[in-house]
């Protein structure tokens, strides 16, 4: 997949990092988003884009954000029983994420120095069990969530980017929620 040269060259961290881990408990991939995504919160791809977009000077720096997400990513499902987190260098290199990867990537660039956009990250489960199935960020009550709308079988990566719609401040109804306050 040809990705836009302009946003992703020469601007890897430290490594490409993708954490496997079989039969992931929730709460554990959840500190492990809050550890990449606060880890990479300086990123020089965030401030390029920063910079790029001037995201510290809009009004709505949310959009664009969800915007970068969804265009670079494409929605790709993790392979059952193993929980893959991409750092978001990773995730603009292969344009693929996951629910977790967008979560990481999003809250990695709401707490650049630059931005430091409060935000929660929101994991809900779809029946009344506390089996929380999907993850996303949210910012006061603005949703940021790219897999909303995305092929869940794993067919998005066929698709071509002018034909997919981004569904921005959409939240899927929910049966159960867990919230957790970035600091």
């Amino acid at each position: 997949m040809k990705q836009n040269k302009s946003l992703t060259n020469n601007t890897a961290p430290r490594d490409n990092t993708i954490i496997l881990e079989r039969y992931a408990d929730q709460f554990k991939t959840l500190k492990h988003i809050d550890r990449i995504a606060e880890l990479n919160k300086s990123n020089p791809i965030y401030t390029r884009w920063i910079d790029m977009f001037n995201l510290d000077k809009i009004q709505d720096p949310e959009h664009i954000i969800f915007l970068l997400a969804f265009y670079l990513a494409k929605f790709q499902p993790d392979n059952p029983n193993i929980q893959a987190i991409r750092e978001p260098w990773r995730v603009a290199k292969d344009g693929l994420a996951n629910c977790v990867d967008y979560t990481t990537f999003i809250s990695g660039f709401l707490r650049h120095p630059k931005l430091r956009i409060p935000h929660v990250i929101k994991m809900v489960s779809f029946d009344n069990s506390n089996n929380y199935s999907h993850i996303y960020t949210q910012t006061n009550d603005t949703t940021l969530d790219p897999v909303v709308g995305q092929d869940q079988q794993g067919q998005e990566r066929l698709k071509a980017n002018l034909s997919r719609v981004p569904y921005y401040n959409v939240e899927t109804p929910y049966k159960n929620k867990y919230t957790f306050n970035v600091k």
